[in-house]
């Protein structure tokens, strides 16, 4: 760490949320001065700095300086005393007068007004109103010092410092962080971890029944979206708790719990724990349900009318599943469609958005999907307008909330959700919030893929309730094609599992337990694929259980990045511990709502440029669009020649090479594997140990805990 010492100059930046690049004076050289970056709202020009952080270079500002800690220096020479003292934090105090109250201390000055405030009062020359602005801005100084120095000295984040300064006054900033500051983490879009290092600041015992509390609410919250469940029991809670706090008394752990509880942040019901927001999640997506559970005001004659007309239309010869779920999502106001692939879900999509066209033709009807490879894929494949639920609630990156909610509801009537089985309890409960002017939901998906990421498990609770309309499209279409892809699919969903592999013509297995072997064979896969088949980057996907490993997906697309896309001296862009060249293929790694990008979207790097700060800025190109990623969005990408089964749920890609070993044991299971194969159309390569792979088909993943059927359920009662 280096320190510094000056003066604030000129502000060149500063964002809403405190953020600045300033020009600093420095104290011992008037003559130059260093640009200056943090979280520096507080600053003031004529006061003098002691700044403490690391020396960068940038190429535009040349040396700057990165703010970690900031202090402020009492000003000791008589100029500099009339300097400050006459400067804008007093107001009416000239220089004249500055030095009337310079002469009355003599010495030591700012320390015996500080100390005596009162002692204003006494200086002659000095009116009553000067001098209270004098006290009001010394009383207001010394606090404000008191808890910079504290965020300073421990180190603690200066980014939260600003934001709080942005909301609250030094006085009500002191009392939420002595009192409660993991308060803030209700208000505000702050890290969990970041509020308890502050605790721990104002409050020297790691044991103090809030914290623990806190903790307590924390746990739950990670318990439910790594488990998938909605809720915990008491004993599961108190375990986590207890091994984390060794030493921490049951008294302690349930007066943690009565103080949560009374917060409403973990609510206690029929000896289930339920942190409060998954709890009025599962309420939020009963209570859509069962309004929407009734029938349409249309008569099956006009229906059966309206269905001869879309048929004729399309010249297209549906079977009676697709007959039944296209002319139920006229009939019902709410359905579900449940089938695997080749069963036709999209083409019966297209029959539904065109008879809702027909039946319903003052609504305004949207097609929605979890990613935007789904999406896209919708888009696709019914030629109407489609985009992701994040597109379609206003999802807003910088505060974690949705634009549309309940008090801000969605202007549609009809809504059309894909690849359902990708959504979570919160995501739902966030659609049914913003639903309330809505008339027809028709919710799609498919029960064998994976659940979601984060808990719940709605569309199989829904499906098990036996209350709502719900068809299954079981027909495929592409078997009677041979699909070799298909009939794995197939064979992998039964008890008991068998399929030979010799003579497929669309699935290989490549049986090899050797890491290197397997390995090399990828690349040669890919290459070939390439080269040989002129396969194009979004046409072909690695998929691999894991990110570390011998064969992880880290490892895979190193080398194969190294293999498709070699150093031959095309630009390319360090960032961390990754190079990206032209022409690689990425992936996405966060909503960008902002950008038309979203989370899974896969890219192609097409250029890498230089802004006029000397910046790398990438240019990616997804599908028709193309998105300049300057340092800012470095970390929003990955290399994407492999993937994982999660990130890819949603895709299809006509070529896909699946990477299977036991190494991967503790991910691998039926939902796994069935999901990721599922995301070929034309050919798929297993690569690995076929134990592996029987192992996984035989491991079927518990059902997850949740309550929704339940609601669901006591709603309809």
């Amino acid at each position: 760490m280096t320190v510094i010492k000056g003066y604030l100059k000129l502000i060149v930046f500063e964002s809403a949320n405190g953020y600045r690049i300033c020009k600093f004076q420095l104290e011992h050289d008037r003559n130059h001065h260093i640009f200056i970056k943090g979280f520096l709202m507080e600053m003031h020009q004529d006061q003098l700095y002691e700044l403490t952080g690391e020396v960068k270079n940038n190429p535009r500002y040349g040396q700057n300086f990165e703010v970690q800690q900031i202090k402020k220096i009492m000003p000791q020479t008589k100029d500099d005393l009339v300097r400050y003292l006459s400067s804008d934090l007093f107001p009416t105090i000239g220089p004249k007068t500055a030095e009337v109250i310079i002469n009355h201390f003599q010495e030591d000055v700012i320390n015996k007004i500080k100390n005596n405030l009162a002692s204003l009062n006494d200086i002659k020359g000095l009116t009553p109103n000067q001098a209270k602005i004098i006290q009001t801005a010394f009383s207001k100084m010394t606090q404000e010092d008191e808890i910079n120095h504290l965020f300073s000295q421990n180190n603690l984040s200066l980014q939260i410092l600003s934001l709080l300064k942005t909301k609250y006054d030094v006085d009500q900033i002191m009392a939420i962080l002595q009192k409660d500051p993991y308060s803030l983490l209700l208000k505000d879009n702050i890290s969990f971890k970041a509020i308890d290092k502050i605790f721990l600041t104002f409050n020297s015992n790691p044991t103090d029944y809030i914290r623990i509390g806190y903790y307590a609410w924390y746990y739950a919250k990670e318990f439910c979206n790594s488990s998938g469940d909605t809720y915990l029991e008491l004993e599961q809670l108190t375990k986590i708790l207890q091994k984390n706090f060794t030493t921490v008394t049951k008294e302690i752990i349930l007066a943690g719990l009565k103080y949560v509880k009374d917060l409403n942040l973990l609510i206690f019901k029929n000896e289930k724990i339920y942190v409060a927001e998954i709890y009025h999640s599962e309420l939020n997506i009963a209570a859509l349900l069962n309004s929407l559970n009734t029938n349409a005001p249309i008569s099956v004659e006009e229906v059966n009318t309206i269905f001869h007309q879309i048929e004729a239309q399309k010249q297209i010869s549906y079977n009676l599943q697709q007959v039944k779920a296209i002319k139920e999502a006229l009939l019902s106001n709410f359905l579900l469609i449940v089938g695997g692939p080749g069963t036709g879900k999209t083409t019966v999509v297209d029959g539904i958005v065109s008879i809702l066209k027909k039946g319903f033709k003052n609504n305004k009807i949207i097609l929605a999907a979890p990613t935007g490879k789904a999406a896209k894929r919708l888009r696709d494949k019914t030629k109407q307008k489609a985009v992701t639920i994040h597109k379609l609630l206003k999802y807003d990156p910088l505060t974690n909330q949705f634009f549309h909610n309940e008090t801000n509801p969605l202007e549609i009537d009809i809504l059309i959700l894909d690849e359902v089985s990708m959504v979570d309890t919160l995501l739902l409960s966030a659609i049914a919030k913003a639903s309330q002017n809505l008339k027809k939901l028709i919710l799609i998906g498919d029960v064998n893929q994976l659940p979601s990421v984060a808990c719940g498990d709605v569309l199989r609770d829904i499906i098990s309730t036996d209350i709502f309309n719900v068809v299954p499209l079981t027909e495929v279409y592409r078997q009677q094609e041979g699909n070799d892809i298909l009939e794995l699919s197939y064979a992998i969903q039964q008890d008991y599992f068998e399929y030979h592999f010799a003579d497929k013509q669309d699935v290989k297995f490549i049986n090899n337990s050797n890491p290197n072997d397997i390995l090399t064979t990828v690349g040669d896969l890919y290459q070939n694929l390439v080269d040989q088949q002129q396969v194009e980057y979004d046409q072909i996907q690695v998929i691999a259980p894991m990110y570390n490993g011998a064969l992880g997906i880290n490892t895979l697309n190193n080398y194969l990045q190294n293999k498709i896309n070699p150093d031959y001296g095309q630009k390319h862009c360090k960032i961390g511990y990754q190079e990206f060249r032209v022409n690689d293929k990425v992936m996405q790694l966060k909503n960008r709502p902002e950008l038309e990008v979203y989370n899974g979207d896969v890219g192609i790097i097409v250029d890498i440029k230089q802004d006029k700060d000397l910046n790398n800025v990438l240019i990616i190109q997804f599908d028709d669009q193309l998105i300049k990623y300057p340092p800012e969005l470095y970390y929003d990408i990955t290399l994407a020649y492999a993937c994982s089964v999660h990130k890819l749920q949603g895709s299809e890609y006509e070529y896909v090479i699946f990477v299977i070993t036991k190494a991967f044991w503790i991910m691998l299971n039926r939902n796994l594997v069935y999901t990721g194969i599922t995301r070929a159309k034309n050919q798929l390569f297993l690569l690995g140990e076929e134990q592996a792979l029987h192992y996984a088909v035989n491991n079927v993943l518990k059902k997850r805990k949740t309550t929704l059927g339940e609601f669901i359920k006591d709603f309809k009662g």
